[in-house]
């Protein structure tokens, strides 16, 4: 039963491929017909250097992000479909009014991108399907950060990859002797058994659902906000790592004057590049949900004890 439920998944991967390179074709005849959006975004380096040297607080819009905000059915996701949600994701993506607060859009796949072969096909295909809807809701004259900044290895041909390490080196500067507080899912578990927040002056985790936490998005906010108490906020910086909700909850967070930033699998990035992996591989005692076998092993006891030591409210 298990052997016929993989065939069937990986027929289902191979049809979904085949369709997006065929609409990928398309998109040079849908950008010179203006049917693709134009915008202006930081590259991966430029976007990671604000976060550590200007303290912006930022909120990413991936792929699902945008189907959200059109009200496309998001499929195989850890959020169900929420109209209070994309509600929320479209205030967040036209705010403009929060001082150190950025919005960030991917790259878009042209020549020069540096994006993998695979990863151009994505996104092509993406942008010809939800281009015209998402036209008019893209700013032309606003310059956006880099999506990416937390994706900036596996998605990249070789030759780009050694952007990863400044990236990299910007973000663990900008936690460098502050205080962490991670929001996080159950099985996250952001830079356990690896050196990604070794220079961290603490670190401290609110766990949260790993399933549609945006239901529990009043209790998660005001855990962070109860927080806040403990630390001096000059020396804090909030990494969420929780889907959409932290779209949402690194917005409002950056209204109360902390910095925010939606940190996303940039853990899992990580470990793939230390460990100069080509392919998505899973990464043991985490979750990965694009690799083969999303969740392998668990924790080392000692990684295990810290992890928990570092709890301090779980929702």
């Amino acid at each position: 039963m298990l052997e016929k439920l993989r065939r069937s998944l990986s027929k289902i991967v191979f049809l979904t491929s085949l369709r997006d390179f065929l609409l990928s074709l398309f998109y040079p005849l849908f950008q010179y017909r203006h049917r693709i959006p134009s915008y202006t975004v930081h590259s991966i380096v430029e976007s990671s250097r604000d976060v550590s040297q200007n303290n912006i607080s930022l909120s990413r819009y991936g792929d699902g992000e945008l189907r959200w905000l059109l009200g496309v059915p998001v499929t195989h996701s850890f959020q169900k479909n929420d109209e209070t949600l994309r509600n929320r994701l479209s205030e967040v993506f036209k705010s403009r009014d929060i001082s150190n607060f950025a919005i960030s859009l991917p790259e878009l796949p042209n020549k020069g991108s540096g994006y993998k072969f695979s990863e151009q096909v994505a996104w092509r295909a993406f942008w010809v399907r939800y281009g015209m809807q998402l036209m008019p809701l893209i700013d032309p004259n606003y310059i956006y950060q880099n999506t990416f900044i937390t994706r900036p290895y596996m998605a990249y041909k070789l030759k780009h990859q050694n952007e990863a390490t400044e990236v990299f080196d910007n973000l663990k500067q900008s936690w460098n002797g502050k205080v962490v507080l991670i929001i996080e899912g159950k099985f996250t578990r952001f830079g356990i058994e690896d050196n990604l927040l070794s220079n961290a002056g603490d670190v401290k985790r609110i766990i949260c659902p790993d399933v549609n936490a945006f239901e529990a998005y009043k209790s998660i906010y005001d855990a962070a906000v109860e927080s806040f108490q403990m630390f001096d906020l000059d020396k804090l910086i909030v990494l969420i790592a929780l889907g959409p909700t932290a779209t949402v909850l690194c917005h409002d967070l950056a209204k109360l004057g902390v910095q925010a930033v939606d940190i996303g699998h940039a853990d899992i990035e990580y470990s793939w590049y230390q460990s100069g992996a080509q392919k998505k591989v899973n990464v043991k005692g985490k979750y990965v949900n694009e690799a083969k076998d999303p969740f392998v092993g668990e924790l080392d006891q000692n990684d295990e004890r810290l992890y928990n030591r570092q709890i301090i409210k779980t929702i």
